[in-house]
């Protein structure tokens, strides 16, 4: 039985032809100085199971493997307005304010509207004032706008048009292209747009949906417009107030990653290159890796790099240019 045992876990590897056996060989190197977008060639020595690797760049950093990392998050907004089908002389309405509330109960109703706290905030934006005018609102910064960094707010653009006296029509206002960004050090990501802020239309005072005629954003028609008929007879009011407005504080993004560039079945691994984008000084990072059943054991090994900028290069003349 003792015997039948013994050649039965070394049948299963359980010898010294399996002993775990760490990739100390492993060796790279490379230049110390290289352009941007030049490949660099790393040259490798030794042949361990797997390979990773860490370019030193933004979010591949070795040291970071382990960790998350939280970047710092702002958020922006910006949107289009247009004026148009102005009838006769006059804005009516000549202005359509922004405004915010953080207290908003989330019930589209009149007395909702009416118990929250709007605050107006479209002094931070430009808007047309005058008849067929398309605007860039510019782009705000909406951190400060939140209370705090989970309270939630809520926009809301308020059309009131007067009833006709003979001298004003209507105008009608186009809110286009209207985003709200994310940013962080990694770039910046749509976290809203107009159709995903998911407007309401808050009947206030003599609102006739017939006679109204907002119109409000689709999947496949990003405008929101906010009318009403010709000459309207009477004070016409209606609200467009969105969905909640998640702030964003900053962003996880999770431990940096490295780049397997060698797995089991892959055959010994002599050399490696990569290119820079950006010059700065970046330490690389390559990690070998020899596992087996009995489990694995790995080294790191760094090297600096320089990348510079291609600045050209200068050709010597020859013996005789310089003579003569």
């Amino acid at each position: 039985m003792v015997s039948l045992l013994a050649l039965t876990l070394t049948g299963c590897g359980f010898n010294d032809d399996y002993a775990l056996v760490s990739p100390d060989e492993f060796k790279v190197e490379a230049p110390a100085t290289v352009k941007v977008g030049e490949p660099v060639s790393f040259e490798i020595a030794g042949d361990p199971d797997l390979i990773m690797f860490y370019s030193g760049e933004f979010g591949h950093l070795y040291e970071n493997r382990n960790k998350d990392i939280l970047y710092e998050a702002t958020m922006t907004m910006s949107f289009e307005t247009e004026t148009s089908s102005v009838e006769t002389p006059g804005m009516n309405p000549a202005k359509v304010p922004l405004l915010i509330s953080s207290d908003f109960s989330g019930e589209y109703t009149k007395e909702a509207v009416e118990a929250a706290t709007w605050t107006d905030i479209s002094d931070k934006f430009n808007w047309p004032t005058g008849q067929g005018e398309k605007i860039a609102s510019g782009e705000v910064e909406m951190k400060d706008l939140f209370p705090d960094e989970s309270t939630p707010i809520y926009l809301m653009f308020d059309y009131k048009v007067e009833a006709f006296s003979g001298e004003n029509g209507r105008v009608q206002w186009y809110i286009r292209n209207l985003y709200i960004n994310g940013g962080t050090e990694l770039g910046i990501s749509e976290l809203y747009n107009l159709y995903t802020c998911g407007w309401h239309i808050v009947p206030i005072e003599n609102y006739d949906a017939n006679t109204s005629l907002p119109q409000m954003p689709t999947a496949t028609n990003f405008r929101l417009q906010l009318r009403t008929q010709f000459k309207p007879a009477v004070d016409i009011e209606y609200a467009a107030v969105s969905a909640p407005i998640i702030p964003a504080s900053s962003v996880n993004v999770g431990w940096d990653k490295g780049i397997p560039i060698k797995a089991f079945s892959d055959p010994q691994m002599k050399s490696y290159t990569y290119s820079y984008d950006e010059p700065g000084e970046y330490v690389v990072t390559f990690v070998a890796t020899n596992a087996n059943m009995n489990g694995q054991k790995s080294v790191a090994r760094d090297i600096k790099i320089k990348v510079v900028q291609d600045e050209g290069s200068i050709t010597s003349p020859t013996f005789n240019e310089w003579t003569e």
